[in-house]
This record gives structure tokens, sequence and C-alpha cells, in this order.
């Protein structure tokens, strides 16, 4: 295992991390309806549904390499268009304040069922699917064993586990709104730099 690759791909995976998306939003709402226990079991609900996604894109990457080295090389270029594409998105809309703004429309006050709404709330992602398979298959590199790759999933699942529930265990609203409102300008600038780095090197470099 290539351990700059590695750090790269942990790189760009934190960048997801930080932005907010479903995962994030419902995170805050569950800590903020029903406190810090709550929030932490949806991080956990949330660390179960990616290891869904994660063993679906290692088998599945997997079995194309089996099948076809050739397949692997379009997906790679396919996946390189469409991160250049999530990169320009991310760069039109780094200024959309909605984002955080959306966060308190998704309070719930049920407790009990925290793991679950955020084990279904990162399975019903289809964005969360379309992140992963992107970086599987345009940042890791094919002759990669399939053991390395549940090295990078498990380590992963961990920092997703780590941030939500650090999340959940110090939030407070007012802060936490003020330093998003001021840190995700630049949070999703970053992000779409480093993805359209990945994506230009997926499409002209992959053989």
């Amino acid at each position: 295992m290539i351990w700059s690759n590695y750090f790269s791909v942990l790189g760009v995976f934190l960048l997801g991390l930080l932005s907010p998306g479903p995962d994030f939003a419902v995170v805050i709402a569950q800590s903020l309806s029903g406190g810090r226990l709550c929030g932490i079991r949806t991080a956990l609900g949330i660390a179960f549904g990616l290891c869904f996604h994660i063993s679906f894109c290692v088998l599945g990457l997997s079995f194309v390499l089996e099948q076809s080295p050739e397949y692997f090389i379009w997906l790679k270029k396919i996946g390189g268009f469409y991160l250049i594409y999530m990169a320009y998105t991310l760069w039109k809309n780094h200024r959309d304040k909605d984002q955080i703004e959306s966060i308190e429309d998704q309070r719930t006050f049920s407790i009990h069922s925290s793991f679950f709404r955020g084990f279904w709330t990162n399975i019903l992602n289809p964005k969360a699917t379309i992140f992963f398979v992107l970086i599987f298959s345009t940042m890791i590199p094919s002759l990669v064993e399939q053991k390395y790759l549940w090295i990078y999933g498990f380590t992963m699942v961990v920092l997703a586990s780590i941030w939500f529930c650090t999340v959940a265990w110090f939030l407070n609203l007012s802060v936490l709104q003020k330093s998003l409102e001021k840190a995700l300008p630049m949070i999703q600038l970053g992000t779409a730099f480093f993805l359209f780095f990945f994506g230009c090197s997926a499409v002209l470099f992959s053989s």
C-alpha cells in the first residue's frame, strides 16, 4: 500500500465529512432534540451505514477487476468526469448558506430511534454511494489488494465515527452556526480543488 495515496484518499474523505450534508444535519438535529447521547447514537448509526457503502464498493470493485481490468479504466475515466462536475458544483455554490439553515428543518424528538435514523439517513443518501464509488474507483490504484481496500474502508468508518460523535458531544448551536458560516466557503473551495485535481488525474492518466 502506497502511504502517500492512503493519506490523499483520507484527506479528500475528511473534506467530504466537514462539508454539511444529510448526515451532518441529522446528527445536529438529533443532538439538539435529544441531547448528547441521542446525537452519539445517531453518529454510530451513520458509521454503520458507511460499512454497507464501503462493503459494496470493495466487493464490487474487486469483481470488476477480476472480470476485466479495461472496465476499471473506463470506470476511472467516467468517475473522473463526475469528480470534475462535483468540483464545479461546489465552487459554484460555495457561498450558499441554505445548507446551514436547513439543519433546523430536520429536528426530531425520538431518542429511541436515533441509531436507525442515522443509519437510514446514510444508507438512503445516493450521494454517499456515488462518493465512495468515485473515491475507490478514481483515487485508489487498480493493483491494490482487496485487504488494503478494507483498510481504507475501516479507517474511513473510524474517522466518520470520531467526527460525528465529536460534533454530537461538543455541539452548541449558536457557536457552531457562526463557525460553520465562516469556515464553510473555504471548506467547500478546498474540497472543490481536490476533487478537480483528482478528477483530471483520473481522466488524463488512467491506463
